[in-house]
């Protein structure tokens, strides 16, 4: 059974990294993408997202777990008010790629963001 979690934390760095193109390259096409605030069922339309959010940098990758065809990452990204915002993703593997992601925060501090 291959060990998917390397995938993942190329797929993670390249994305926290801005090298958006490499994130690109390690998704399905028909990827399925959930998150408090959006759905995404297509990654270009996510790579567009996230370009459109300004990247997503200053995000710090905690672990990285996985069994089987479905991988865990816990992440924390710091906002611009230095806060800290835990992030809990779930990755299902298909073909190679990353077909599915699920994740889990508060989004709070992101509506305060844009409100603010």
């Amino acid at each position: 059974m291959p060990d998917h979690t390397r995938l993942v934390r190329d797929y993670l760095e390249a994305l926290h990294s801005g090298r958006h193109a490499r994130a690109r390259e390690l998704l399905a096409d028909d990827l399925d993408y959930h998150d408090p605030m959006m759905t995404v069922r297509d990654a270009d339309d996510l790579i567009r997202q996230v370009e459109g959010f300004g990247g997503a940098a200053n995000t710090e990758i905690r672990e990285v777990v996985g069994h089987g065809d479905v991988v865990a990452a816990l992440t924390t990204f710091l906002s611009p008010q230095a806060r800290a915002i835990p992030f809990s993703q779930w990755f299902r593997i298909e073909d190679g790629r990353i077909a599915s992601i699920r994740v889990i925060y508060d989004p709070r501090p992101f509506i305060e963001m844009m409100e603010g």
